[in-house]
């Protein structure tokens, strides 16, 4: 859990300095319904945390390995504060894909959301900034 929370507090320093590319992806269904997917590639950071970090930090911090995981949006929102979750409670179905590698430079995220009508798109769209910060600051 310590490095979930390491690599998490990465990922939000480096959109913080912008070494990052954003990639969006938005289905919409004839019926409203679709699926919101975001990707990120983070892998311009790692040149920035060898930097800061090193090698036995990094070691010490789990970042020896590769890092191939999935994060349940539910467990994001569980971090978040009362009023976001209750908000955005729909989105727990969605998922977040994490992959690390350090030696070969590679760190990526996927975002993946189903929402059933335009106004949770909508929601999504404009709350995704309030979201990740209060689920961060909860995760911390």
């Amino acid at each position: 859990m310590k490095f979930l929370r390491l690599a998490l507090v990465f990922g939000f320093i480096a959109l913080m300095i912008s070494c990052f590319e954003i990639d969006e992806d938005i289905v919409i269904t004839e019926n409203g319904s679709g699926v919101y997917e975001s990707r990120v590639d983070l892998s311009k950071f790692i040149d920035l945390i060898q930097s800061f970090a090193g090698e036995e930090e990094l070691m010490a911090a789990g970042l020896d390995h590769a890092v191939d995981t999935v994060i349940s949006m539910k467990s994001i929102l569980d971090s978040a504060d009362e009023a976001t979750r209750t908000r955005n409670a729909w989105m727990g179905s969605g998922k977040l894909f994490m992959k690390l590698d350090i030696s070969k430079k590679i760190y990526n995220l996927r975002m993946s959301i189903p929402y059933q009508n335009l106004g949770q798109l909508e929601s999504l769209m404009t709350e995704q900034g309030t979201l990740m910060k209060d689920s961060f600051t909860g995760l911390l």
